[in-house]
């Protein structure tokens, strides 16, 4: 079990022929558990951040802050977060209140992480290629990877310490896929109704509380809260992009000896629907959140500013994000943007069809001639 002292590396997977990974009892683990000790002896430090461009003077000092509970940097960040939407500030007994999922929302997704052991071409004392998830960031690709490595290689040796390795994705994006995905999981089964909906998303969101009274304190809450929680477990000796995630694995794999051909983790799996259609935005959470952050500049504004400490550490755009850009696209629904372009469409076809009316006369008149020729008949 997991503790605010303890970090669980999992050092082998096996599940009973035809289990999804994780899926208990069919699964079976074999992990250690870590003090925090053994990750670090004090507020991590992430190498690995250097090469994003991140601000990481920054980020050293807000990981330090969330290492030691820091209440009043998160209450500050909160406070300016609902300045921006235009919601007065929260009371002293509201932030005492409501303290523990701050810390929570910063701090809990990332405990976890799953050694990546590797082939004889790693000498003895190399350290451990550990992966630590990020859900919503491809962890499923990359830990289901790393548990093939265990089948190929054995398990892995903690005798040399561990290089932990972790990839992200544009902030923003995360989260409303995240979003999509918790909700997804805490929908009723046969049901197209969200639990949420995205007004009510981004008030618990500026008021630091969960979305839906009865779904507070759920795991699942995890897949929409920020990326750089990591960073308060785990010093990062290498951080990937998603979006670059081929010549970043080239760069891992020049880093460590254990990271195998890119083509042998990534290949097609992240352009494959999930086969339980976690990751497909079957309920429109995700497009409704799209569209309310596009429509309502304030609360976009308020909601990347709680994702700064994803932005500043892991060197994406946080002003793009405010303007209502998402690597360079405008911050559009996909319905929406077939909507505006209908109009449009239709016009561009009633264009063409006169255009080629004429011709399109003259050759079917051909072909009938043609045919009424064949058939012994003269056209007048």
């Amino acid at each position: 079990m997991e503790t605010d002292d303890t970090l669980t590396l999992t050092l082998e997977q096996t599940c009973k022929p035809g289990a999804k990974r994780g899926d208990f009892p069919n699964c079976t683990r074999r992990s250690v558990q870590l003090p925090r000790s053994a990750a670090t002896t004090a507020a991590p430090q992430s190498p690995g951040l250097e090469r994003l461009g991140g601000d990481t003077a920054w980020c050293a000092s807000w990981t330090h802050g969330l290492y030691d509970r820091n209440a009043s940097m998160l209450s500050h960040l909160w406070q300016q977060a609902r300045a921006d939407a235009g919601l007065p500030p929260l009371d002293a007994a509201a932030l005492r209140e409501r303290r523990q999922f701050m810390l929570s929302f910063f701090t809990t997704a990332s405990h976890s992480a799953t050694a990546w052991p590797g082939p004889a071409r790693c000498g003895n004392t190399d350290p451990t290629l550990v992966y630590v998830p990020i859900w919503k960031a491809a962890s499923v690709v990359l830990t289901d990877a790393a548990q093939s490595a265990t089948q190929r290689h054995g398990v892995a040796s903690l005798d040399n310490g561990l290089y932990a390795f972790t990839f992200v994705r544009e902030p923003l994006e995360h989260l409303l896929s995240g979003a999509a995905e918790a909700a997804w999981r805490l929908s009723p089964e046969a049901t197209d109704a969200a639990p949420w909906s995205a007004d009510d998303f981004v008030a618990a969101l500026l008021d630091a509380r969960y979305p839906g009274a009865e779904h507070q304190h759920t795991t699942v809450h995890r897949h929409y809260w920020p990326m750089s929680s990591a960073l308060a477990w785990w010093p990062l000796a290498f951080v990937g992009r998603l979006e670059h995630r081929h010549d970043d694995w080239r760069a891992l794999r020049a880093a460590h000896c254990a990271a195998p051909n890119g083509e042998a983790v990534w290949g097609s799996a992240l352009l494959k629907k999930r086969d339980d259609d976690a990751s497909a935005d079957n309920l429109g959470v995700r497009a409704a959140l799209l569209e309310l952050l596009a429509s309502r500049p304030p609360l976009r504004r308020a909601v990347c500013r709680l994702l700064t400490p994803d932005y500043r550490c892991f060197g994406y755009d946080q002003t793009s994000c405010e303007d209502g850009l998402v690597r360079g696209k405008p911050l559009e629904p996909k319905a929406r943007l077939k909507e505006e372009l209908r109009p449009l469409m239709l016009g561009v076809g009633a264009v063409v069809l006169v255009l080629l009316a004429p011709a399109l006369w003259v050759a079917r008149r051909a072909d009938r001639r043609q045919r009424q020729e064949a058939g012994g008949v003269k056209m007048l």
